[in-house]
């Protein structure tokens, strides 16, 4: 079902913005965010905007323009105050355009692309609440087109008729579930706008034969988990981000003392996935070669996150309602000192992670690293504070120094960076709540 707008709202038709992109602007954004953002978040699809820039002499459409803007603010640094105030003024127009395309109901491709970017864009650069609210936007746009349930659920909008944007959409949609788990990290005891994801949910196709617009087999969620078959970065991600969300269904959880066995079980078997795929992840990432080895970072770091939210949890000492009742009543000290010593594993493996995002960047630049390693940086830089405060390891005290140092060198690329760099200072001589960061 083809279900539009009557017409197509331009974005010089919008009151209030401030941007104008000729054609020519339109063509560096792309190349420089398909050089960049590209290469660690493939949702935008090359062939279909190459082909588009090659046949356009303009970009009118609001929701066109508001898709390059928003692949521009993505891409680019704010490190120069210049710079700075640039990318508010575009930041405001284009939230601005997406607003009057929602009211226009101008629900196509575009739109999507161009309010994910944001999305991404806002939790990158620690704007909140606006980056809570907008991957909701962004959850309510991709039921609102099908893109959910493409079996059943009423398809809205343009009838899609190659592979090659079928793919686009679905990615867009991956990358909704991607930025809503990961926001909700740390976030406790708040529902999720999105559902929890079928073990038969398609997962994104192999990153380069898309981008040749070359069919390609889509593999299914849990199967491709469970088996070596072959999956591309990007793929991983997903599935790394569906661990991350069942951790943090499971966290959220206030488990009744008559299902303590059963809430036992759960973190196990959650910890032995999370702990496989990243394995798997990592042995992919050894036998990729260094100039591409960036692309597997954000799988690592939120197999990485979602461990170290589990362990957190489970690691306590403190007595608990729930571990007086369930039949095994070892299963509690058993469960901790599986956390206690996964915690020391996941630091570890987090620390190597950070040694490798240097090296990325002191080689390729700051662009090649994704904005969803920080979580696992903070994590982990959090765990070894801990470590220090207990007893003042200064080898404890050395992996928290070097978690920090590449915190400040991401800061000038995501200035979420920055806020994270600010909650670690001191940490290593008191924190004030939790059982641990």
């Amino acid at each position: 079902m083809d279900v539009g707008p009557t017409t197509d709202l331009t974005w010089s038709e919008i009151e209030g913005v401030r941007v104008n992109l000729t054609i020519d602007d339109t063509r560096q954004i792309a190349q420089h965010f398909f050089r960049t953002v590209h290469e660690w978040l493939p949702i935008v699809s090359y062939m279909r905007i190459h082909r588009f820039l090659n046949s356009s002499s303009e970009v009118v459409a609001a929701d066109t323009v508001g898709m390059f803007v928003a692949m521009h603010l993505v891409s680019n640094d704010t490190s120069r105050e210049h710079q700075a105030e640039t990318q508010a003024v575009m930041y405001r127009s284009l939230k601005m355009a997406l607003l009057n395309c929602e009211q226009h109901g101008q629900f196509m491709t575009n739109y999507l692309a161009a309010l994910v970017l944001t999305c991404l864009y806002e939790m990158a650069h620690a704007i909140y609440p606006a980056a809570y609210f907008t991957v909701g936007a962004c959850a309510r746009t991709c039921f609102c087109m099908g893109l959910h349930d493409k079996r059943f659920a009423t398809q809205l909008g343009k009838h899609v008729d190659t592979w090659t944007e079928a793919e686009e959409r679905r990615r867009l949609w991956w990358a909704t579930l991607i930025l809503e788990r990961y926001i909700n990290v740390g976030f406790m005891f708040r529902p999720i706008s999105t559902h929890i994801i079928k073990p038969n949910e398609i997962i994104p196709a192999s990153d380069e034969d898309w981008d040749r617009g070359e069919l390609a087999v889509n593999p299914l969620l849990v199967m491709s988990i469970e088996a070596r078959t072959n999956v591309a970065p990007f793929a991983r991600t997903c599935q790394a981000a569906h661990l991350l969300g069942r951790v943090s269904q499971h966290t959220n959880d206030h488990a009744d003392p008559s299902d303590v066995d059963f809430h036992f079980q759960e973190a196990d078997q959650l910890q032995r996935a999370a702990s496989a795929l990243l394995a798997i992840v990592q042995q992919e990432y050894s036998e990729t070669e260094s100039s591409l080895r960036h692309r597997h970072f954000s799988a690592m770091a939120l197999c990485c996150s979602a461990l170290l939210a589990l362990y957190d949890v489970h690691s306590c000492i403190e007595t608990e309602a729930i571990e007086s009742g369930g039949r095994d009543k070892g299963a509690r000290m058993k469960l901790q000192q599986l956390a206690i010593d996964g915690f020391k594993r996941v630091s570890a493996v987090t620390l190597d992670l950070t040694e490798e995002i240097q090296q990325t960047m002191a080689t390729q630049g700051l662009d090649r690293i994704s904005p969803f390693v920080m979580n696992a940086l903070y994590q982990a830089a959090g765990t070894y504070a801990w470590y220090a405060r207990e007893n003042g390891s200064a080898s404890h005290l050395g992996a928290l120094q070097k978690i920090r140092d590449v915190l400040a060198l991401l800061g000038p690329r995501w200035r979420v960076a920055d806020d994270y760099l600010e909650l670690l200072k001191d940490t290593e001589f008191e924190h004030g709540g939790g059982c641990n960061m």
